[in-house]
């Protein structure tokens, strides 16, 4: 269904102006087997106490992996769905994307963060003086940065494993202001998520000197997704046709480093189109993760490892094969016979990729025992107790094989 031109405006303004009061997280489980918990911060840029959710992956307290990071605008409507697909999309069955943290960032002043200049303009591009006006304090887009810079990301970083990749996502006026950081402040994140940027602020500054930015190719090596819905159906709505622009100026400059794509949803509106757009987004940035079609006969861990150096290369950072999905698939084709040696490779491969996990060196001593080969199976079953001595199986296992060695030969 359209919406009338009054309706229009009204929904976006009052989007606009939503405070960001304090979103009341719980300690404890956000999603199944993922945790989450809210954090204030006393932040020296605000000069005020600040809030962040976090929220981290089913496997980060039972592993030592480092997770990238997405740093998520609006929190309050968002974080839960962008939080549920990260995991979803991650998992071991699934395996699009590798596992991450989500990072909400709370907003005391949604106007004055997240717009990038200060302006007394409206959305029609008419002046708005009066002394309520919505827009008198904005422009802190700046000091936001400076809030990431100086304080939020040093923090995720001191206080997590993370990896240096990092996945900036908003809606709205998030969303310009995820296209304010790609254009202006680089450096910061190495992905960009923009749902329905609102270039009409300040009479469409930030579309203006887009295409002097991505001219200079001061983007860099970047990935960038960005949509919008329906919202330029009313009549005199240039929300379409601004993010149609700017999808020209990306075009223009498909020489660039910047992997860009853009998708138009007009069956959803402007607070539905998140649903399919951030999914959308983590598909683009992570498209290709998987390993391809490979079979039984075929897989080993050189096949397996020449992927994964592709995807270090790419990303920026050495990246490994996820441990508990190595191992399942490794025990699986070692299970059958036709398939054992592909299968010894995969474990082995994985306990040299993860010399700190004490099932990867279970797992490979069980195969051990299994092919005969005892001395191989105590050094693996030595490691795995060593990790972690309250392993019963690997205690158990780790005698029986000592006290068989050490057993003299039958007359």
């Amino acid at each position: 269904m359209k919406l009338n031109h009054l309706s229009f405006c009204l929904g976006f303004i009052s989007l606009f102006i939503l405070s960001s009061a304090p979103v009341r997280a719980q300690q404890g489980p956000l999603i199944e087997n993922g945790e989450q918990k809210m954090i204030t911060l006393h932040s020296a840029v605000f000069k005020d106490d600040r809030q962040i959710i976090i929220y981290t992956p089913p496997s980060y307290s039972t592993t030592h992996e480092a997770c990238p990071v997405l740093y998520l605008l609006d929190p309050d409507n968002h974080f839960n769905l962008v939080a549920e697909y990260t995991r979803y999309l991650s998992k071991g069955n699934v395996h699009s994307m590798p596992p991450v943290i989500v990072v909400g960032i709370v907003h005391k002043d949604r106007m004055y963060e997240l717009t990038p200049s200060q302006t007394r303009y409206n959305y029609e591009g008419k002046l708005d003086t009066g002394a309520n006006s919505n827009y008198k304090h904005s422009g802190g887009n700046a000091q936001l940065f400076e809030y990431f810079k100086q304080e939020v990301i040093p923090y995720i970083n001191k206080n997590y494993r993370t990896q240096p990749y990092r996945i900036f996502a908003g809606h709205s006026l998030g969303a310009l202001t995820v296209v304010n950081a790609l254009l202006n402040y680089p450096e910061m994140f190495n992905a960009y998520i923009a749902v329905s940027p609102s270039f009409w602020w300040d009479r469409k500054a930030l579309l203006q000197s887009a295409a002097t930015k991505l001219q200079a190719d001061v983007v860099g090596k970047k990935v960038l997704f960005y949509s919008d819905g329906n919202e330029g159906s009313a009549p005199g709505s240039s929300f379409h046709t601004d993010v149609m622009r700017f999808d020209t100026l990306i075009k223009q400059n498909t020489a660039k480093r910047l992997r860009a794509a853009y998708v138009y949803y007009p069956q959803e509106s402007h607070m539905t189109v998140p649903v399919k757009s951030y999914y959308d987004g983590l598909q683009l940035i992570f498209g290709g993760w998987d390993l391809p079609e490979i079979s039984n006969k075929d897989v080993n861990r050189n096949v397996i490892m020449a992927h994964y150096h592709k995807l270090s290369d790419r990303f920026g950072y050495p990246i490994l094969p996820n441990q508990q999905y190595m191992k399942g698939w490794g025990e699986w084709l070692f299970n059958n016979p036709a398939t054992r040696s592909n299968g010894l490779s995969l474990l082995e491969m994985n306990a040299d990729n993860n010399p700190q996990s004490s099932t990867a060196f279970e797992s490979l001593g069980a195969a051990y025992v299994t092919l005969g080969q005892t001395g191989k199976a105590i050094t693996a079953y030595k490691r795995a107790v060593a990790l972690n001595p309250q392993s019963a199986n690997a205690q158990q296992q780790l005698q029986r094989l000592t006290k068989h060695s050490l057993s003299p030969p039958a007359l």
